[in-house]
């Protein structure tokens, strides 16, 4: 069989790039009977090079979400002449006729359509809504199988837009193994470039309002108003619109050092902020799968959890658990990880062993028998 991937998200940048990265990667490990073409844009070309002799790239150079995608993508992929394609996300051309199967991370837009999400007037905004509800019905429908993150996702996906649970098939998402090669000298280093001070409680994803870092720096601050020793609050994410908002929002707390926005931080760097942090917060209303909380655990750090939507059932026991519209709640319960050694411990235990069940080998074998049948 002839499979394609669309791997125009590959990459290390954000969740879905490192998703398909990572699934490319390991269907080279695993599969030596099908043939694969990989569509790739020219920022991302050099970035993958096949080792699997069964593995071509396909230069398939066309912006995400617009126009071009939706006109160019399809004769792209017929040219190549593939019998099945895998699309890793909800963005399907609508004029693809041929077989595929698709991706579908969570439902946060239909859950979340706020204008505030979003940096588009709000004609534009409304019209791209239109145009994602509607590559939404046709991923659901047209395609021959869905694969979602979570058993969460899946049952949204169910409940929300009516498709058969057994079109569905979870395949949790796999953590890289955590980097060693961290020494404290390097570490410290680290920390002192972007001006981190511990204690700091640490957040790594983008700045989208369903993730709620306006609502956790003010749970934060208020934290820090009853206690002698101030956390620093420290969020990752790549710089833009909504971080710029952040930034604007919150010019006192950066003043006086209680909170950090460092930007991009590399992959190579990483590791010394998840090592050093007191705690893994991660206050969002909505995820469908959630990745860098098990980031934290590799790392041996307790994580404080929203208890909302696929987190409990990606997390275990790992964390400790809030409701992330209760910040008394927040307050009580992180107090108890920066206090109580035993539930440190005990959260950090659990960790270990918890992100050691996500592999993302164990991913690409799933995949297989959905392309197979």
């Amino acid at each position: 069989m002839r499979i394609g991937i669309d791997a125009r998200f590959l990459g290390d940048d954000g969740g879905i790039a490192r998703y398909v990265k990572r699934l490319v990667e390991n269907l080279e490990r695993i599969d030596h009977e099908n043939e694969y073409v990989i569509f790739l844009r020219l920022k991302n070309w050099e970035e993958y090079h096949p080792s699997n002799p069964h593995f071509t790239k396909q230069l398939a150079d066309i912006p995400w979400y617009g126009f071009k995608e939706q006109l160019l993508m399809p004769f792209v992929v017929r040219r190549a002449r593939v019998d099945l394609m895998h699309f890793p996300h909800w963005n399907i051309p609508l004029l693809y006729r041929g077989s595929f199967v698709v991706t579908i991370h969570d439902l946060i837009l239909l859950h979340f359509p706020s204008k505030r999400a979003s940096t588009r007037s709000r004609l534009t905004y409304f019209f791209k809504y239109t145009c994602y509800r509607a590559l939404l019905k046709k991923a659901t429908r047209a395609s021959k199988h869905i694969i979602a993150p979570s058993e969460f996702t899946k049952h949204d996906i169910v409940r929300t837009l009516h498709v058969p649970p057994e079109k569905i098939t979870v395949t949790y998402e796999g953590v890289d193994a955590p980097n060693a090669n961290i020494t404290p000298e390097r570490a410290a280093v680290v920390l002192n470039t972007f001006g981190i001070q511990k204690p700091y409680v640490l957040y790594v994803g983008v700045a989208y309002p369903h993730k709620n870092l306006e609502w956790f720096i003010e749970a934060v601050s208020t934290y820090n108003t009853q206690h002698a020793t101030k956390l620093q609050t420290v969020l990752v994410g790549a710089h833009n619109y909504f971080y710029e908002r952040i930034k604007h929002e919150n010019a006192g707390l950066i003043r006086d050092s209680l909170l950090v926005l460092t930007g991009f931080v590399s992959d190579s760097d990483i590791p010394a902020l998840f090592k050093h942090a007191s705690v893994y917060v991660f206050p969002s209303l909505y995820e469908g799968f959630g990745l860098p909380p098990l980031q934290a655990c590799a790392y041996g750090t307790p994580i404080l959890s929203s208890n909302k939507t696929s987190m409990p059932e990606i997390l275990g026991n790992a964390a400790l658990y809030f409701d992330p519209s209760d910040t008394m709640d927040f307050h009580n319960k992180l107090e108890m990880i920066m206090q109580d050694k035993k539930i440190r411990i005990e959260l950090i235990q659990n960790g270990l062993k918890r992100y050691q069940q996500f592999s993302w080998v164990t991913m690409a074998k799933m995949c297989l028998p959905i392309y197979k049948k």
